[in-house]
């Protein structure tokens, strides 16, 4: 985990953050967030959608809750890279401009498209094969 960390600061073009509804409070994956967001490393955020209806995002409430939700011994991990909980909640802040795609496996018939929406997103190339129809 603390190799990722230092792999997004000198050797990452885009973060494809899978967002689902506790990746925030896992303390390696708010790291690297704060990580890219302070390295201005782009960030796109797929919502990992549920069965029955999207996943909600509310960033600014996010931030508010990284702080009575990430554990200080967690964050105490993160120091020696530089992170502290306000970093984490300054980043959470500015996944507002980020841009965000949904993806639900209930919906297979629409897997090439948001590939290659994805792809275009996090400046990947795609070969005109791969191109939906």
């Amino acid at each position: 985990c603390a190799g990722e960390i230092a792999t997004i600061r000198e050797r990452v073009d885009t973060i494809v953050l899978l967002a689902s509804p506790d990746i925030w409070w896992r303390a390696w994956c708010a790291g690297e967030i704060a990580t890219a967001v302070m390295h201005n490393v782009p960030i796109v955020l797929v919502a990992m959608d549920d069965e029955d209806e999207p996943l909600h995002l509310n960033f600014v409430e996010l931030s508010t809750r990284a702080g009575t939700t990430l554990k200080p011994k967690d964050m105490e991990m993160l120091l020696p890279f530089g992170i502290q909980l306000d970093d984490v909640e300054r980043a959470y802040l500015r996944l507002t401009d980020c841009p965000l795609i949904r993806f639900s496996v209930r919906q297979p018939a629409e897997y090439a498209a948001f590939f290659h929406e994805l792809a275009g997103l996090a400046n990947l190339t795609t070969s005109s094969a791969d191109t939906p129809p």
